[in-house]
């Protein structure tokens, strides 16, 4: 089930690819000088959504150089920061707000005085996120976390049984001890009729959503490939039930950070169906 994805070799693809980057470099590239554009955030630290043992701190950065941050621009459940340290478009690094306790979290970054350096445009709204502390989950006890939380962004590979070595002799990234306690095996698995249904919106700007259908149990794994085949993102990686699922997307790798505009394309490996779709960011 492993290997190395390889995009297909089509020139009419090739050609639209092509199209589809110069547009999103030139975008990028235009969008820090180009005058008219207000700032907004492009990264924060620990990336947003992630499930955290604790918050002391949180970083920010802009996707143009700006001025006029203070820290009380940033609250974390209504409690403003105390300090702030940071230049131009960041990293800025927030902190002495209350600490919050298990639970969610609620973070908002407010315009303030934030202008674009060049130019003086304001930020135009409040920013806002989430955060949930405790949200580290380890259900069967075996000292590796069920999913990705900060700042280890790894996961176990077989959440639902104890097994702390995380061994996965095959290298499919499906633990061991989930393949022998199902019966997978990638070279008995029957061919299943397992298949994306749909990924939208596509083109996306900040998160997209997959449904797919199963037409029986397996071990699953959707995984997102840059053009060259390196794969950026591993959004399932677990034993699903037959039937319709769905799973969200927000355009960023595996270190939390977003990656660039252009085409990705997404790869469902259910047993020893794999189906793959292209989709583009354009941000």
């Amino acid at each position: 089930m492993g290997g190395t994805f390889t995009a297909p070799e089509d020139p009419v693809f090739w050609r639209w690819h092509r199209f589809v980057n110069t547009i999103a470099d030139n975008y990028l590239d235009d969008r820090a000088n180009a005058p008219g554009i207000p700032p907004d955030l492009a990264f924060t630290n620990p990336p947003r959504g992630y499930g955290l043992a604790s918050l002391t701190s949180i970083s920010v950065d802009f996707a143009e150089p700006v001025t006029g941050v203070v820290a009380a621009d940033l609250e974390v459940n209504g409690s403003p920061a105390t300090s702030v340290s940071g230049s131009g478009g960041g990293p800025y690094l927030f902190t002495g707000f209350f600490a919050p306790g298990a639970g969610p979290v609620s973070v908002e970054l407010g315009p303030g005085s934030i202008v674009d350096i060049n130019d003086g445009m304001p930020m135009p709204s409040t920013a806002a996120w989430a955060y949930s502390i405790n949200a580290c989950v380890d259900a069967d006890a075996d000292g590796v976390y069920e999913d990705h939380c900060w700042p280890n962004p790894s996961f176990d590979n077989c959440p639902d049984v104890f097994n702390p070595d995380q061994s996965d002799e095959n290298n499919n990234e499906i633990g061991d001890a989930c393949e022998g306690s199902t019966g997978i095996d990638d070279g008995d698995v029957p061919p299943a009729r397992s298949k994306i249904l749909s990924i939208a919106p596509n083109p996306f700007s900040a998160s997209t959503r997959v449904a797919f259908d199963l037409a029986s149990g397996h071990g699953v794994r959707i995984e997102i490939f840059d053009p060259q085949g390196k794969r950026v993102a591993l959004l399932v990686n677990r034993w699903l039930e037959a039937g319709n699922h769905r799973y969200d997307w927000n355009g960023r790798n595996g270190a939390g950070h977003a990656v660039p505009n252009g085409v990705y394309f997404l790869r469902l490996t259910a047993g020893t169906t794999r189906d793959v779709v292209k989709i583009v960011v354009l941000r």
